[in-house]
């Protein structure tokens, strides 16, 4: 309600025969038109550092002028990413170099590929 007032307020002074009242009455109207935009956008501001920000901004964009779309965006910003793990199974220390039988270059002991060609070998 607060800011409705205001709002009329800043209306009003922009409609007036006072300049000074009409550069106040803009800069208000400014400020709360930014406001707007930022509170509007608020879902897509918190998710974009996230993996599915443009799934959020295109929810929010589009639905986001009904509460529930942006309550549903908000939500889906708010929401952790999966964490990605990633498992590495070290060489043995003490691999001896192995010869691939297709391009005849030595890869690192202890690995299943080719790092020259690419190609997998047979597990011993």
């Amino acid at each position: 309600m607060a800011e409705l007032r205001a709002m009329y307020l800043a209306l009003g002074i922009i409609l007036s025969d006072n300049p000074a009242d009409q550069i106040e009455g803009m800069i208000w109207a400014v400020l709360f038109i930014g406001i707007g935009f930022a509170v509007y956008f608020l879902p897509s501001i918190v998710a974009w550092n996230k993996g599915d920000r443009w799934s959020v901004v295109a929810i929010n964009f589009f639905l986001g002028w009904t509460l529930i779309g942006w309550v549903i965006a908000l939500a889906w910003g708010l929401k952790q990413d999966k964490s990605q793990i990633i498992v590495q199974t070290p060489a043995p220390i003490n691999a001896l170099p192995v010869l691939c039988p297709g391009c005849r270059k030595y890869s690192q002991g202890g690995s299943n590929f080719c790092s020259q060609c690419g190609m997998k070998w047979a597990l011993r």
